[in-house]
């Protein structure tokens, strides 16, 4: 019977070895028949930070698949009102990692796990060779507001002025390296509607020298191409290559391009920080309006970009 039910979800089979093995091996028509056990286990495996919110739905969707399934076909398992559980549960589990969200803290054990600090990124970046496309990422990353992964996926390079009809043709995001002027404008990113005319951020000289010398390596007409020379077609293809090759030279398995972009803004809220306690009126409202303006330039409300400084525990 188990067999036939884990052969049977093989698009769930992932997911119900993990609730397995987070039950100690329990065989499956165990897990199913003990619903409310089996939540109560994940979400306690969820509140100590062992797998993340996301991974807690994914869970309990797979179980609810199986228990849907062993319905179909008459076995009479426990399940009442299985449905109204998972969803509450689910609900917990969201308000939970928003809370801890809001205290600034890592939600979940990975997290604080991957989490790497600003400093050690730029040593990262500094020693990778100039042809590796990390470099280039994480240069990026360190040297002006972090942008979202996958935001240069298909982001064109320009060496003058692109005119209305290219911009037309190119509706991404795109860099503009001429002598006069140096440049990344974000386009299309996850809360473009609430930027109509996108972010523009200047690019200082030494970020300019490190594109350079990426293009000089590889002469490319993008930011970022794929194995073929293309550029990336989808935003997640190209976060699943920066998820791989961060995991690979940050030497961590829990790396992530999110938490990249959060070790950005957590060390400059870290500088801010005292002056926007600072007991002169004058130099707290200059504070306020560095911050106003680090949010705008992440695509950020002020409130997200505060929340989204990491305050790790030393432990």
């Amino acid at each position: 019977m188990c067999h036939n039910l884990l052969r049977s979800f093989k698009d769930y089979e992932d997911n119900l070895r993990r609730v397995r093995q987070q039950l100690d091996g329990a065989r499956l028509i165990n897990i199913i028949s003990q619903g409310r056990g089996t939540i109560c286990v994940l979400q306690n495996n969820a509140r100590a930070g062992l797998v993340s919110a996301n991974t807690l739905t994914a869970d309990l969707a797979s179980v609810l698949a199986a228990v849907k399934h062993a319905m179909s076909n008459r076995v009479k398992l426990l399940t009442t009102h299985y449905v109204e559980i998972r969803q509450a549960a689910h609900k917990e589990a969201q308000e939970e990692a928003q809370a801890a969200f809001n205290s600034n803290k890592a939600v979940s054990e990975k997290q604080r796990n991957g989490f790497v600090g600003y400093a050690e990124l730029c040593e990262v970046r500094d020693v990778l060779p100039a042809n590796h496309p990390l470099r280039l990422w994480l240069a990026l990353s360190t040297m002006i507001p972090c942008a979202r992964g996958g935001d240069y996926g298909n982001c064109k390079i320009f060496h003058k002025e692109p005119t209305p009809e290219e911009l037309e043709e190119h509706a991404e995001n795109y860099v503009v390296l001429t002598r006069n002027s140096q440049y990344v404008h974000l386009r299309v990113f996850k809360t473009a509607k609430c930027y109509p005319d996108g972010i523009k951020l200047g690019l200082p000289l030494r970020l300019c020298v490190e594109i350079v010398d990426s293009l000089a390596h590889n002469n490319r007409d993008y930011m970022f191409v794929s194995k073929s020379g293309k550029p990336y077609a989808t935003a997640k293809a190209f976060t699943n290559f920066l998820q791989r090759g961060l995991k690979n030279v940050l030497r961590n398995a829990d790396a992530t391009p999110q938490l990249v972009r959060r070790a950005y803004v957590t060390q400059k809220h870290a500088r801010l920080k005292p002056r926007l306690n600072s007991s002169d009126p004058a130099t707290a409202a200059l504070a306020r309006e560095q911050m106003a303006l680090l949010a705008r330039c992440c695509g950020h409300a002020v409130t997200t970009a505060r929340k989204y400084a990491f305050e790790l525990d030393d432990e």
